[in-house]
């Protein structure tokens, strides 16, 4: 059975071990909703939650589980399904979601694509960003308490001005 991953460390090895060889799993790119990032040097590594939420994972050994259609997912040598549900779920204690408004969300994901424009894809519009914990940087600037503020005014609105409110948010 395929192992899930322990730690963050795990994680971001396996991202690593993502990026010695991405272009062979380069067909899978655009179907990928959950991408995981570590900074590394003055860039950025990712990897898809499938690949990288299993314990030491390597480019061949994915590789060699096969696709099944009706399981949606791959099946190892001892025919557990790899699923991305399930490694999302792991992964996420270690890792912080980013999303538009995030002080790195721009950076990150004009990253992610350039990293698959390199093999001629796109990202999936539905994909997810996040980070590891270890290598989140200026997370200070981003506010939860002033995010969790606005969501208790906003429950305060009359109907009416809720509908104002949603109609003012740039887009």
């Amino acid at each position: 059975m395929a192992d899930l991953v322990t730690s963050p460390q795990q994680v971001a090895d396996n991202i690593l071990r993502y990026s010695e060889d991405p272009g062979k799993l380069a067909d899978l790119m655009a179907m990928t909703r959950a991408w995981y990032a570590i900074r590394h040097g003055n860039g950025w590594l990712f990897g898809p939650s499938k690949f990288v939420g299993y314990a030491d994972m390597t480019v061949p050994r994915y590789l060699a589980a096969d696709y099944s259609y009706e399981q949606h997912g791959r099946i190892d040598s001892a025919g557990t399904v790899m699923d991305g549900r399930i490694t999302e779920g792991v992964i996420r204690k270690w890792a912080r979601p980013i999303e538009p408004g995030h002080p790195q969300f721009d950076e990150v994901s004009r990253a992610l694509a350039a990293f698959c424009a390199k093999f001629g894809k796109k990202p999936n519009n539905l994909a997810r960003l996040a980070l590891i914990n270890d290598d989140i940087e200026n997370e200070e600037d981003f506010d939860d308490d002033l995010v969790s503020l606005m969501v208790a005014i906003y429950g305060r609105l009359t109907p009416a001005q809720q509908g104002n409110f949603k109609r003012s948010i740039p887009k």
